[in-house]
């Protein structure tokens, strides 16, 4: 049995004593420690808690720590440095200093070494990280936001500072850019996104952000018509090297050699109601009649940019026109097919950033083909049209900063009319016109959608006796005129640099 007996007071009471004055140093310290950064407090209590169960739960145990997929890993601590590479899925790694904030954490992937932030580390690991005593590292200001602006309207992130060159892809209202440089002209700043991907956007996205102090280039320089490929760019003061990732250069080169070709793809059902009408002197009535009926169709259109200064767009739409004939006869109605197809050569001119005329010259192609007859005739009552004509027209485009797009088109033509199965006689010039206009939205750089309005008018006249006129001997003059209005509505495809 023990015997404290023999132990003199003084020694005992000097053992208490130290015992107190020892708890209230560790109560102190801990106290001025949560005082002084009460999140790690908390988070170290988390660890606590968690670490019975970590090593079950930790794929990843000590020293190293797990990176979730789909996480970017940056040069240096923050948002406005440049993406280095991209983790597609997890990935257990070595880690080392952390920065002021305690928001993002230095990591050794073997390849490379690099930032990511400690949300994206898997909760064991991130636990681990904030109990760690790291070295810390990069001046405060230097991490998330230093130097960012917030852009307060959508808008193109472009390859070069011109309207008319390649779209990345749209960035939404609320982005957070770092500004880089400026055109002397003030229209476009080059910036770097959340993302890390450099390039140009119009000037009035970043309304009321200060960009007075920033360098200014000449657009006329080949460095910034050139495509904006990631260079190196130099460390946030007090990152140490060690820190930073250099990725390898990347030569530029102009942009027409770089940015290749942009290909629209417009894919439309369609509903339409064509009307064919023939007029003549003719002494038999039979010979003026009218033919209408609602026709449902489709059409694919294709746009070339950047082919030099020109652009290139070609067409095709098919209807089918459902049967028409005498009313309350079912069986005795003729039905139809009409098509049209063209071909544009542009010149496009930009007036500011949003709207552009491309005036055009072409070619179109029209038919109108009928059967010639109501199943219960047995002479030829109808004709069908076909028509060759030289276009010249303009199609005009807006396109607001949020993705918005109204169009509208214009074209007329003149050339020949061939009418069939019969011929009328000496013909004048076909003459026509076909026009649109409608609304669009993108959703990004490469799909959107659109609605159109779009009506086609054709006209041909005949004066003189045919060579060989079946239908009357007595026509002189006559008139055959197609006039066809309908609906659009299609999806859009826009395939840049191809």
């Amino acid at each position: 049995m023990n015997d404290f007996s023999a132990i003199p007071r003084f020694t005992l009471t000097a053992f208490v004593s130290t015992v107190v004055v020892f708890s209230f140093a560790l109560d102190a310290d801990a106290a001025a420690s949560s005082k002084r950064n009460p999140a790690a407090s908390r988070l170290r209590a988390e660890g606590r808690k968690a670490r019975a169960v970590e090593s079950m739960t930790d794929a990843c145990p000590a020293p190293r720590i797990r990176i979730e997929g789909k996480t970017p890993v940056r040069r240096g601590p923050g948002l406005n440095y440049p993406v280095v590479q991209f983790l597609e899925t997890d990935r257990c790694t070595k880690y080392g200093r952390i920065s002021v904030n305690r928001d993002w954490v230095l990591v050794d992937l073997g390849e490379l070494v690099g930032w990511v932030p400690t949300g994206r580390l898997e909760r064991a690991s991130r636990l681990r990280i904030q109990e760690a005593d790291l070295e810390t590292t990069s001046p405060v200001g230097s991490g998330d936001f230093r130097g960012f602006v917030t852009l307060v309207t959508a808008t193109p992130l472009r390859t070069a500072p011109r309207a008319t060159s390649e779209e990345r892809r749209l960035i939404p209202t609320g982005t957070r850019v770092v500004p880089l440089q400026m055109t002397p002209d003030d229209r476009f700043v080059e910036i770097r996104d959340d993302r890390g991907e450099r390039g140009w956007i119009d000037r009035a996205a970043l309304e009321g952000s200060p960009l007075e102090n920033l360098p200014r280039t000449s657009p006329d320089d080949p460095a910034v018509v050139g495509a904006t490929a990631e260079t190196d760019q130099p460390a946030a003061p007090g990152t140490p090297a060690s820190a930073v990732v250099e990725p390898s250069k990347t030569a530029t080169a102009s942009a027409d050699e770089t940015r290749g070709l942009a290909v629209e793809i417009r894919a439309f059902g369609l509903a339409a109601r064509p009307s064919h009408r023939f007029d003549s002197d003719g002494a038999d009535a039979t010979r003026r009649y009218q033919l209408s009926s609602f026709a449902p169709g489709a059409g694919l259109e294709v746009g070339i940019g950047r082919v030099g200064p020109i652009a290139l767009r070609a067409g095709y739409s098919l209807m089918f026109v459902l049967p028409t004939g005498p009313d309350g006869d079912a069986d005795n109605k003729a039905r139809g097919i009409e098509q049209e197809a063209f071909l544009r050569v542009g010149l496009p001119i930009d007036f500011g950033s949003h709207l552009s005329l491309v005036p055009s010259v072409g070619y179109i192609f029209a038919e109108f083909n009928f059967e010639p007859a109501l199943p219960n005739a047995t002479t030829v009552q109808f004709l069908s049209t076909d028509t060759h004509a030289a276009s010249l027209g303009a199609l005009l485009n807006y396109e607001t900063d949020t993705g918005l797009q109204l169009r509208a088109e214009i074209h007329g033509f003149m050339g020949i009319t061939i009418e069939s199965p019969y011929n009328l006689g000496r013909a004048g010039p076909g003459l026509g016109v076909t026009m649109s206009a409608g609304a669009g939205y993108r959703f990004d750089a490469l799909v959107g959608v659109f609605f159109e309005y779009a009506l086609t008018y054709r006209y041909a006249h005949y004066v003189g006796a045919a060579e060989v006129d079946p239908l009357d001997p007595t026509i002189s003059t006559a008139t055959l005129a197609d006039f066809t209005q309908g609906v659009h509505l299609g999806v859009s495809m826009v395939f840049d640099g191809i």
